[in-house]
């Protein structure tokens, strides 16, 4: 009988002791959102796709599209930039000896290079926004000819009459080169993992100035060369919206 008393008092202990213990409630905890955006050592390729201009007309921009750029994150929030575009245009007229087997040409060639390089500096913004602002410098070219064979005029053949432009084109292009530099913000918008769309803002000036030309043509048997030197330049300091979409990945 003793040993039933110290048992059923010894339960009775431990159930006060478990009844004192202290309820700790469970909080449920929210799921981490999901972070889209690139971190540091991410290369980021995109393209310009429309929107070029805004508020100023800059067609040959190297600022503006279609052009397309790398991004290099060294951090979470710090990123080196490139973009480039490279476009040429090609027009050639061709005509024929009438009544005979004679033939010529007519051919007006310009191209356009550009070259921009800066840096972005990107906030936190949410998981799939990545706002930020930064600068950039650039450089660009163009260049121009014309060249005919068995022509005078561009347009009827001549035998053995040519000429040759450089620097300038009977198509109105004429060359230059130049530089700008440019302050911008920008946003990206990471819609699914890896791919986002962004539009940018900027301000700041390019400056591009006319190259020297060249003409030579020879009509009759008597040949002729015109040197100019350059004609001046253009300095434009305005905000343009550029790139105004752009498509890019995340490698």
């Amino acid at each position: 009988m003793k040993k039933i008393i110290i048992a059923v008092s010894l339960l009775a202990a431990t159930f006060v002791a478990n009844a004192q213990e202290p309820v700790v409630a469970t909080v449920p905890v929210a799921p981490t959102a999901k972070m889209y955006k690139p971190v540091a050592g991410n290369v980021l390729a995109e393209l310009g796709l429309f929107g070029a201009t805004g508020f100023v007309n800059l067609p040959t921009s190297t600022f503006g599209t279609p052009q397309i750029k790398v991004r290099y994150f060294l951090q979470d929030q710090i990123a080196l930039r490139v973009g480039f575009n490279l476009s040429q245009n090609v027009s050639t007229n061709r005509f024929y000896e009438a009544g005979g087997s004679g033939k010529g040409f007519a051919k007006d060639v310009s191209a356009l290079f550009g070259l921009n390089a800066g840096i972005e500096k990107h906030f936190s913004g949410t998981g799939r926004l990545s706002t930020y602002v930064g600068a950039d410098a650039s450089y660009q070219r163009i260049s121009a000819a014309t060249k005919w064979e068995n022509t005078a005029d561009g347009t009827t053949f001549s035998d053995g009459d040519t000429r040759k432009t450089r620097g300038f084109n009977d198509a109105g292009v004429n060359a230059s080169s130049g530089f700008g530099l440019r302050a911008f913000a920008g946003a990206d918008y990471y819609f699914v993992e890896k791919v986002y769309l962004g539009a940018e803002f900027g301000w700041g000036f390019t400056a591009m100035r006319d190259t020297k030309t060249k003409e030579e043509t020879t009509v009759g048997g008597v040949s002729t060369t015109v040197e100019t030197k350059s004609g001046g330049g253009v300095y434009t300091l305005a905000p343009s919206l550029t790139a105004g979409v752009r498509i890019g990945f995340i490698f």
